[in-house]
């Protein structure tokens, strides 16, 4: 790729792809920068429309591979190998406080990942995904179960059978 296309990139949509690249969206970043997360919806277009991509997944890893520069292949790697976090700049949000966040990756590594993150669909294996259906549908018939069972109580308590 064109080398003008990454050095036409701002120093806030260089940050944002990086964090993007880690898998943040564009609300957990936000409070980071310091911004709005429609300001880094828009950092992140720009830098796509910039390296003439069409998502931010793309960009990101576009943007990632040339800062690494350079890198000889590899014929194979297992898989056990895990990847370390990655490093990212963590900028000074606007309230003044340093923040930490701390991340999961795919290989099963952690970075930093605050208290306030939740746990997403998209990071359960399909054995938990599972689990919590037969939770959710227990609960549902429980619920349901309640309801029908207070239904007939009053109609007991006002004498309609």
């Amino acid at each position: 790729m064109d080398e003008s296309r990454f050095a036409r990139l701002t120093k806030q949509q260089r940050t944002c792809l990086r964090y993007v690249s880690a898998q943040m969206t564009s609300k957990e970043i936000a409070p980071l920068l310091g911004i709005e997360p429609g300001s880094v919806d828009q950092h992140i277009k720009a830098a796509m429309k910039t390296l003439d991509v069409n998502d931010r997944r793309s960009a990101a890893r576009l943007f990632v591979q040339h800062e690494q520069g350079p890198s000889q292949p590899l014929v194979y790697q297992s898989p056990e190998v895990a990847a370390g976090p990655l490093a990212l700049e963590t900028p000074q949000p606007a309230g003044g406080r340093q923040s930490s966040i701390r991340r999961e990756t795919s290989t099963g590594t952690t970075g930093w990942r605050s208290s306030s993150d939740k746990v997403r669909p998209e990071d359960l294996n399909w054995i938990s995904r599972l689990l919590w259906i037969v939770l959710v549908a227990v609960g549902m018939a429980l619920a349901f179960g309640v309801l029908v069972s207070s239904i007939d109580a009053l109609g007991k308590m006002t004498g309609r059978p």
